[in-house]
């Protein structure tokens, strides 16, 4: 029987994105392996510890809320890693397996597992590892091959933090040690984090090569990914390329429900299901659907997740895009138990990111059930995507594409007989073994 002490920042009840989908997927897929897990995360003091969610035990400890400026450089570790170390101490798992990185969940943690001897593997599940953007989009306009030049990082996170591209660019090209001391004298506040941006950059530079020193594997769950990865210096051997998949009871569901969907329909249903937040681009999609002439048989509904403070200023935005527009809907958040059914209602999935998206899982997920997906041609969704079988692809953030997309796709299907053609999809069963596979080669 092989422990795994598997740690991610967020988890379930509280918490339930899509990498926290995956993780309590993959967590009961391992236990058919002969794998037992536990779950460490960063919950806040509200959270007992331990507590159980669906069969696994979950250990957590608290994070405090406002870093002081030492701790964001590197120089201190947060308050409550001693609690960390010690879940780590009492625990004694085979293997390490981090999930998440974050500054409750990051380098320090990666390296208290590998000195108390522990094997150690980081799935890499977001680009912000390597971005310190977190979207790997240059200057929020174009994909970036995710290399980490310190000058160039500085200037795209300067400019995402809202300072003019050629002042970013002008205060990046400060020498590193000028841009540390500046950082350092100044009070806290834009200035300051603009001038200190290129000693950022290079922070990020020097706590990926703690990656490499500090993990035996790191995993890519998508190919742009593990080509990012590879760019930055990681060993082929060292790294693994395992894609993510789904539930296997989800796609034995989404089976059944398709085998039934024979219909035609006057309407065309668009549906949006994820994140309330900005690199999504719903406002685009809405922005696209008000465009479109008000004789398209077309609706768009809107089921956003999400309700931190950018969260909820997002949802304001978008519900203004869309006031006066009876075409669009904004429902409630959609229980990951009733998505199936969701999704069949619908007649496309629009998932239009601004970001590099690694899965999303959203989209194997309406593959299952055969229905198409309407999404922007970056990242893991351009990898998922097959054109015109599963769907078609759109330039992001590009409003008039996305409404002759939207249009074009609506007069194809609209008064067509509608019968479901679900496709085989990887599921977390397949992730499992392959996980299962690696514990065994590190032990």
């Amino acid at each position: 029987m092989i422990s795994i002490l598997q740690a991610t920042a967020w988890y379930p009840p509280a918490y339930l994105g899509g990498t926290e989908v995956y993780l309590t997927g993959l967590v009961r897929e391992l236990r058919s392996c002969n794998i037992t897990s536990k779950i460490v995360a960063p919950l806040g003091p509200d959270q007992p510890d331990p507590y159980e969610y669906d069969g696994t035990t979950v250990r957590t400890y608290s994070v405090n809320e406002i870093p002081s400026r030492a701790e964001l450089r590197g120089e201190e570790r947060h308050k409550g890693f001693e609690k960390f170390s010690r879940i780590l101490s009492e625990e004694r798992p085979d293997i390490y397996h981090q999930h998440s990185w974050t500054r409750g969940l990051g380098s320090a943690h990666l390296l208290k597992a590998r000195e108390a001897g522990l094997k150690t593997i980081l799935t890499v599940h977001t680009p912000n590892v390597i971005c310190l953007r977190g979207t790997m989009m240059r200057y929020g306009l174009h994909s970036c091959n995710g290399q980490i030049h310190p000058q160039a990082c500085g200037a795209c996170w300067s400019n995402g933090r809202g300072l003019p591209k050629i002042f970013a660019r002008q205060l990046s090209a400060l020498p590193p040690a000028i841009s540390a001391a500046l950082e350092r004298s100044i009070l806290p506040g834009r200035f300051a984090t603009a001038l200190g941006a290129r000693a950022l950059g290079e922070r990020r530079r020097e706590e990926f090569a703690h990656i490499l020193a500090n993990t035996d594997r790191i995993v890519a769950v998508s190919r742009w990914l593990f080509e990012a990865l590879l760019a930055n210096g990681v060993p082929a051997n060292k790294l693994i390329l395992c894609r993510q998949g789904i539930d296997p009871n989800f796609a034995e569901e989404a089976n059944n429900l398709a085998s039934r969907c024979v219909e035609t329909r006057n309407v065309f249903r668009v549906l949006y299901l994820g994140r309330w937040h900005p690199v999504k681009g719903i406002d685009v999609l809405v922005r696209a659907m008000r465009a479109i002439p008000s004789d398209v048989p077309i609706t768009l509904s809107i089921h956003g997740v999400g309700d931190g403070f950018e969260e909820r200023a997002y949802r304001s935005y978008v519900r203004k895009l869309a006031a006066g527009d009876s075409r669009i809907t904004i429902g409630a958040a959609v229980p990951h138990e009733q998505l199936a059914l969701t999704l069949v209602q619908g007649s496309a999935l629009a998932v239009p990111s601004l970001w590099m998206e690694t899965g999303p899982l959203i989209v194997l997920e309406a593959k299952a059930l055969g229905i198409p997906v309407i999404g922007s041609r970056l990242g893991g969704i351009a990898e998922l995507v097959r054109e015109p079988e599963d769907g078609v692809l759109v330039p992001p953030n590009d409003v008039q594409a996305w409404t002759s997309a939207l249009v074009t796709t609506a007069s194809r299907h609209i008064a067509q007989s509608r019968s479901l053609k679900p496709l085989a999809v990887r599921t977390l069963r397949e992730v499992a073994n392959e996980m299962a596979a690696l514990y065994a080669a590190l032990l």
